[in-house]
């Protein structure tokens, strides 16, 4: 299974150094992951099938738009090395969060 993982200018090592967990994790799923470039604006999120988003520090629209608009996409948003959801909260459990959006790319990628 592969999934897009949107950096806000930043390369794949930099974010795998800043947030192991994330790459641990998708790793141990065997997903391959698809590095695609962001410039943390709310107007480039994609829209086409479910992705990661991945920013640390500055974002351009606030952390609140960011999530909501992630979670009504179905995206995964990553925001300072964990993941946020549509409420601004964070799962207690993040391989159960990450294997569970992975289900809904590997459903969307049928």
């Amino acid at each position: 299974m592969k999934v897009e993982v949107y950096l806000r200018y930043m390369s794949v090592e930099n974010a795998a150094r800043f947030s192991p967990i994330l790459f641990q994790i998708l790793k141990k799923l065997g997903v391959e992951v698809e590095i695609k470039q962001w410039d943390g604006t709310e107007a480039t999120i994609p829209t086409e099938k479910p992705v990661i988003m991945y920013s640390r520090g500055t974002l351009h629209c606030p952390i609140e738009l960011f999530t909501r608009r992630c979670g009504e996409l179905g995206h995964l948003p990553w925001y300072d090395d964990v993941v946020v959801v549509s409420d601004g909260g964070k799962p207690q459990n993040l391989y159960e969060a990450i294997s569970s959006f992975m289900e809904r790319v590997g459903r969307h990628q049928e």
